[in-house]
């Protein structure tokens, strides 16, 4: 029997992560949560690697759970800001850790093109009509670069068409 000091259930940092909302600074596109956009992460990276270990995969569900704690910052005022970026980043480490979560190679090419691809197909799948702007232009540019180096250019244009 469970003592009755136990009854009350807690609500785990990393479950509570995954209802922390994305888009927030583009009003125009429609929220999504960490959760939504970690599994989908996971599953583009099962549709790239079938064979994925589970590593990375582990990093696909988790490499935005920190945000719970520093928030969605934007990824072009992360690109504009490179200081501002790492100083997050290493806050974001420090709040995934502080949840129990193993080390996160965010280097992983894999986890970036699946985490970029994620982002493209939300944006494509929810407010198309926004793909023409530079910034979505020059993200389906980069997608196409970094589908070349990892050797998936042909599993990429299976995925656009589907």
């Amino acid at each position: 029997m469970i003592p009755p000091e136990h009854h009350v259930v807690g609500i785990n940092p990393i479950y509570r992560s995954g209802s922390v909302t994305r888009w927030h600074t583009y009003p125009e596109v429609p929220p999504q949560t960490l959760a939504d956009h970690q599994g989908r992460v996971a599953q583009i990276v099962l549709f790239f690697w079938p064979k994925a270990e589970p590593d990375l995969l582990y990093a696909a569900l988790h490499h935005d759970c920190g945000e719970l704690i520093v928030g969605d910052f934007p990824r072009p005022k992360k690109d504009d800001d490179l200081e501002l970026a790492a100083l997050l980043d290493l806050r974001e480490a420090i709040a995934r850790t502080e949840m129990g979560i193993d080390l996160i190679d965010h280097n992983d090419p894999r986890l970036i093109f699946a985490d970029h691809l994620e982002a493209y197909t939300y944006v494509a799948l929810h407010c198309h009509h926004l793909l023409g702007q530079p910034a979505w232009v020059k993200a389906i540019a980069s997608l196409g670069e970094q589908a070349d180096l990892l050797d998936v250019s042909q599993r990429l244009v299976e995925w656009f068409a589907r």
